[in-house]
């Protein structure tokens, strides 16, 4: 097993971000049922991501500014690059926070080893919320902000565990809180890809001119938690490329190859069956 994760706050915000720069007639197409969700979603959830202090976007067609702007945040995360009417978006989150009081270095046992951890003993709510097995817990902060920790197994795929908190999230209202509790928390240093492949071939449908299609979705999310705080930070980006109006024809298996003179239409040219092993460069033509 290892850590998955999906970071909507700052997809969100990237994708509001590129939706922005196209005309205000545009509308969203999905190609799959995640994309469909995504939308929904987007929808409702987008101006609070714009809305965080600690999350900026930029949008541009030059991929080397966008991943200028990643590298600034210490994020090695790269756009390739844009073909012409394309456009990219690139968003940075990064949101530390303390807890109330300190809380202390210890040690836990769990899967048959001794781990470093922390303990906090006092602010931590402790809720209960049906259809979960375990308890939620809600670590308080300096700023406002809480950090919520559940246990759970592990999820098939970044976009479950977006689909599983989400839910967590959206039932928070109707919780039903079981005690303060003190808590023993394992310290926390990852860094890990999300997984935004259903993201891709989603149409954004323009008034006039070829459709944008994401062509391009990527994101990393870092998490850092100790006995001082927390810190999280994401960086994503998602480029379009502009569809063609034509349908193209692939050559993608060896072919017959002939010239023919303008007063001599009947007479082939040159005639060769080009095999793959003829598929370069010829270095030279006019």
């Amino acid at each position: 097993m290892s850590t998955i994760a999906l970071d909507n706050a700052s997809l969100y915000t990237a994708f509001g971000t590129l939706v922005d720069q196209l005309p205000p007639a545009t509308q969203l197409h999905n190609d799959n049922q995640e994309q469909g969700i995504f939308l929904y979603l987007l929808h409702c959830l987008r101006d609070g991501g714009m809305k965080l202090p600690d999350l900026g976007a930029i949008a541009s067609p030059d991929y080397q500014a966008l991943n200028n702007y990643l590298a600034g945040a210490g994020f090695d995360l790269r756009f390739e690059p844009i073909p012409d009417g394309g456009i990219g978006v690139a968003s940075v989150l990064d949101i530390q926070v303390s807890w109330p009081l300190t809380g202390t270095r210890t040690m836990l046992h769990a899967d048959h080893h001794w781990w470093a951890a922390f303990q906090l003993d006092t602010g931590v709510r402790q809720y209960h919320l049906q259809d979960f097995g375990r308890p939620l817990l809600g670590l308080p902060t300096q700023t406002g902000h809480t950090v919520w920790i559940m246990e759970h197994p592990q999820p098939s795929s970044s976009w479950e565990l977006g689909q599983i908190v989400q839910v967590i999230a959206d039932t928070q209202a109707s919780r039903d809180e079981v005690s303060s509790t003190p808590v023993r928390i394992p310290l926390v240093r990852s860094d890990c890809t999300a997984d935004l492949n259903w993201l891709l071939g989603l149409k954004a449908v323009v008034p006039s001119g070829p459709p944008h299609r994401v062509a391009q979705a990527f994101q990393s999310v870092r998490w850092g938690m100790d006995e001082k705080g927390a810190r999280v930070e994401a960086g994503t980006g998602v480029a379009t490329v502009r569809e063609s109006t034509l349908v193209s024809t692939d050559i993608t298996s060896p072919f017959i190859l002939f010239m023919t003179a303008p007063d001599t239409p009947r007479l082939p040219i040159g005639t060769t069956w080009v095999d793959m092993d003829s598929w370069s460069d010829p270095q030279r033509t006019v």
